[in-house]
Parts: structure tokens; sequence; C-alpha cells
């Protein structure tokens, strides 16, 4: 969510609180309904993974993108029940990452329900979500790997190798063409 932090800052923590509890409901629904998984939520971020191993690489992939649409489509009318319900904030914006790769499943913590996903994957999810729809022009971004598995399916638009920070070299990132 773009903005958080300043909204955070301005905004009484109920009104926060509802804010983003009524993205994380919404956003987790559409991951369950595109057979993906959350894995958790962090300060204004959604964290979900498609991992199903009767099913190919690329299904997962078009899952994962079919969610992300289905969440941004769902923007408007999330900002709209916040404003009827006195929830004076500024349009959404949000961005999301897309990878695909290998990872290690682990529990950290003591609790058992303290899943970790592990893999140089899950990092550059994490860092492109945080360039969507901020230093790139395109609300879902996601690695080469990725847009070679759905572009069948799934308008793209190249990106372009880009820096990642905390990275070695340059990535090839696509977005989706959103019409």
């Amino acid at each position: 969510v773009r903005g958080f932090t300043a909204l955070s800052q301005e905004a009484d923590s109920a009104k926060v609180c509802a804010f983003i509890e009524k993205i994380f409901s919404q956003f987790s629904t559409i991951v369950y309904e595109h057979k993906g998984t959350v894995e958790g939520y962090f300060g204004d971020a959604v964290f979900a993974f498609w991992e199903h191993p009767d099913e190919g690489s690329a299904d997962r992939a078009m899952w994962a993108c079919q969610a992300a649409i289905s969440q941004l489509y769902c923007v408007p009318r999330i900002h709209s029940k916040l404003t009827d319900q006195g929830l004076a904030i500024p349009p959404l914006v949000l961005g999301w990452g897309m990878t695909t790769g290998r990872i290690t499943l682990s529990h950290y913590g003591t609790r058992s329900s303290d899943l970790a996903l592990v893999g140089d994957c899950v990092n550059l999810a994490f860092r492109l979500s945080s360039m969507a729809n901020k230093t790139l022009t395109a609300p879902i971004v996601m690695c080469r790997h990725t847009a070679s598995l759905v572009t069948q399916k799934v308008p793209l638009v190249d990106l372009g190798n880009q820096k990642i920070r905390g990275r070695k070299g340059v990535e090839r990132l696509f977005g989706i063409e959103l019409k």
C-alpha cells in the first residue's frame, strides 16, 4: 500500500487497523479462491504463495496472476467501502511483486504456526512489490521466469532490465498490461 506509513502516522490506530483489515480480508479471500496460501501479513503487505506439487509451474504462475488482477480490480470497491464508513483516505495505490522459483519451507520461532519461506525468489518478490507502482509504472511486476510461464495467456509489458536494491546485476522485469 503506497502511503501507508504516512497514513499510519497521521490517522488514529483504530482507523488504520480497520483500513488494513479490509484489504487483508478481501485480498486473502482472493488468494484462497485462486488456490494460493497466505503465509502472513507484514505491515501493509499480504504474503502469499502457490505451492501445489500436483500442478505445473505455469498453472501456479497463472493463478498468482489471476489473484493479483482480481485484487487490483477490487481496490476501488474497498476504497468506496472505507470512505462510506467514514475513513477519509486518499485513493489506494498498491503494488504486487511475483516471482517463480524454488523455496525452502521451514518453521522459525516457538510456535508451530511460525512458517517461513526462504529462497532468492522470496526476497526478489518483496523487492519487486516495493518497486511496483512506485519506481516502475506497472502495478503488477514479475520476474522473467514468471513472465515466460504466463506470456501466452496474460498480456505483458516489458519493463526492461532493472537494478534491484540489494542484488547484484540486473533483472529483466515484466508487468501485466491492464486494459
